[in-house]
């Protein structure tokens, strides 16, 4: 649910991240509660945003949206770069989110 720029929801992610020495899961499950969306913008069926150090981007449809996105973390004096892939689709009221059978897990 969104109220102005602020938005509640459910969600449910996999995927794998990949640095120079290690694999590593990057799976979960949660609920956002006043999450902050930043640089918003939607034009036609073009959507893009920015959120915790990540820029997004991608195309709307009428029951998901998908797109890639690109991080830069810094850590321990090193900035870390990830991008890959996303996938978002509203689930029926009560339901658990889910990854649809084929599409490809997002990875960074």
């Amino acid at each position: 649910m969104q109220d102005g720029g602020r938005f509640h929801a459910d969600y449910m992610q996999r995927g794998s991240c990949q640095d120079d020495f290690a694999r590593f899961a990057n799976d979960g499950a949660g609920r956002i509660r006043n999450g902050v969306v930043r640089a918003g913008r939607l034009v036609g069926e073009v959507v893009s945003w920015e959120e915790d150090g990540c820029r997004y981007s991608g195309m709307v449809s009428r029951r998901s949206m998908h797109g890639s996105v690109a991080c830069s973390i810094a850590a321990g004096g090193r900035s870390f770069h990830f991008h890959g892939r996303w996938h978002a689709m509203r689930a029926p009221a009560g339901s658990e989110p889910e990854i649809p059978r084929g599409e490809q897990a997002p990875t960074c």
